[in-house]
């Protein structure tokens, strides 16, 4: 998660807008960059790009260049404390492991009080300075936040602000106004598709319908996405079948660069000023050509660029792998692959979600992140492969400490205990020739594990597992209560029902096949994550 969250704060220097284009502009010819999180090194990239060219830049959603810099500054500050916070109570938590591997294992301390004791009192001081850090910088965070908040409020954003109206209406304008929209551009946290942030999120689909319903963007000849993944093999696929006027895809098949790095601006500021050029491609051998003419490209930071032309139909990345090209032919989709990894990979992924191996708590690197990477630049032929592993399951293993608090919220509005006490008392009034036999059923109930946010923050991929073993179990219980309910009496059915529904959508919840990675791999306490299994 950590890359995530870096991928979009950037250092804030010298003001976006003190920039002037020294050259003539068409009005009727733009560039849309829609930026569901501030980015002024992108913003200002994409202003000197779109000047060169001749084109106008319009920014959506539309706010002050002072203002994005302080959404972004603080952004910034936030990782950077979160970082500083994280790094600190690392290295103390590493001491506190340390001292309770020998009040676990060293027998000679059961001989030897005081040093017991000093060992004690020597983990506690360092418990209590963890704490004491953690308190210092948390509170450093929230003033950063607050800072955020206050712009966010002057324009009515939130990550869950929908950012498809806004972009509705300009397209409605330039369809009466005759203008043709060239390029978009779009930048945010990204999981692959959809981008969101602090100014709000916009969905992939909501792009890709555009140009059916508008006039003006029948003609958007190139896409530049400038999130995590966003450009990953199966993505550029699903753009040039939903979009086929698109001849030059422009993103990241790996976590992007940090976007206050400045190759990750001049990434994007070449790849714009790179599409004409990209007209005299004629084969594979030029696109290669026309890739290796910038160094922001063969250099860029741990992220793939996707370069594709719609006459040939190649694929190019960068990533950790090396370099690749590939061809697009909807025949051969395993030049995007590499076969070796797919087919280990869905065994890699069941032993975390089995709770075989256990799932780190910092994700930033490591194997799983790497897999997860693997997943998300395979996915086209990993779904074929296992028939369930795809980028997003995979990341919802990666943000797992995220997920279970989600799945809290989720179910918090559900009034648990009401609706068991009720259900008892349902069962008390049945009809005394089935009493006996519901009471049976009804004992099985007890000590079922009831989530909160409390009891689930402990519990480790293995052990969700069997809790849910036991609500699959439970369902049947429930199943067998209501049939012998419907035969005596309806209205005992009503609570036994509720419940019923609860530990279904318990099931739902935590199945992977039904969350929606946008929704589950981030904490946010205002907005409760749906499941795409929920009726």
């Amino acid at each position: 998660m950590k890359q995530l969250i870096l991928i979009l704060t950037l250092v804030f220097s010298v003001p976006a807008s003190a920039q002037t284009c020294n050259q003539k502009v068409d009005p009727k010819k733009v560039v849309i960059f829609v930026m569901a999180h501030p980015g002024m090194n992108e913003l200002k990239a994409a202003r000197e790009a779109a000047c060169q060219r001749g084109e106008t830049l319009v920014v959506l959603p539309e706010m002050t260049d002072q203002d994005r810099a302080i959404m972004e500054g603080s952004a910034q500050k936030i990782v950077s404390l979160g970082d500083q916070r994280n790094a600190q109570s690392a290295k103390l938590y590493d001491e506190m492991n340390a001292i309770r591997e020998k009040l676990r294992n060293d027998e000679k301390l059961s001989k030897d009080s005081k040093r017991k004791t000093a060992l004690v009192a020597q983990y506690q001081a360092l418990q209590d300075k963890t704490t004491s850090i953690r308190n210092k910088f948390n509170k450093l965070i929230e003033g950063e936040e607050k800072k955020s908040e206050q712009v966010s409020k002057k324009y009515n954003f939130s990550e869950q602000h929908d950012l498809n109206p806004m972009l509705e209406e300009k397209f409605k304008k330039y369809d009466k106004d005759g203008t043709t929209v060239a390029s978009f551009i779009v930048s945010g946290h990204n999981g692959g598709g959809s981008f969101y942030g602090d100014a709000g999120r916009l969905n992939k689909t909501s792009i890709f319908g555009l140009p059916d319903k508008h006039p003006s963007a029948k003609n958007i000849e190139s896409l530049y996405m400038l999130g995590c993944y966003a450009a990953a093999p199966d993505e550029v696929v699903s753009w040039t079948k939903k979009m086929p006027s698109l001849k030059w895809i422009i993103g990241y098949s790996d976590a992007a660069p940090l976007t206050y790095v400045p190759k990750g601006a001049q990434y994007l500021k070449d790849m714009m000023l790179s599409e004409k050029k990209a007209e005299g491609v004629k084969n594979e051998s030029d696109l290669k050509n026309l890739v290796n003419h910038f160094p922001s490209v063969q250099t860029n930071y741990s992220g793939g660029g996707q370069v594709c032309k719609d006459k040939i139909n190649y694929f190019y990345t960068k990533n950790r792998a090396g370099r690749t090209f590939a061809s697009m032919e909807t025949d051969n989709k395993s030049g995007f692959c590499d076969e070796k990894v797919v087919k280990t990979l869905p065994s890699e992924l069941d032993a975390y979600f089995n709770g075989t191996k256990e799932l780190p708590k910092d994700t930033s690197s490591g194997p799983l992140r790497a897999l997860y990477t693997a997943a998300r630049q395979n996915a086209t032929c990993l779904q074929k492969q296992s028939g369930f592993w795809n980028g997003d399951r995979a990341g919802l293993l990666l943000f797992f400490e995220g997920v279970k608090k989600n799945f809290v919220r989720s179910v918090q509005t559900d009034d648990v205990d009401y609706a068991i006490a009720n259900m008892n008392n349902d069962v008390k009034h049945a009809s005394s020739k089935m009493d006996e036999l519901i009471k049976t059923y009804m004992g099985k109930l007890k000590g079922l594990y009831i989530p909160n946010e409390k009891n689930i923050a402990t519990l480790t991929r293995k052990q969700l597992n069997q809790e849910m073993a036991k609500w699959d179990q439970t369902l049947g219980v429930l199943n067998n209560v209501r049939q012998y309910l419907s035969k005596t009496d309806q209205s005992n059915l009503k609570y036994v029902n509720q419940y019923h529904k609860m530990l279904k959508k318990y099931l739902w919840d935590m199945d992977p096949a039904c969350m929606d990675f946008m929704e589950w791999h981030e904490v946010d306490a205002e907005h409760r994550a749906h499941t795409r299994c929920e009726t």
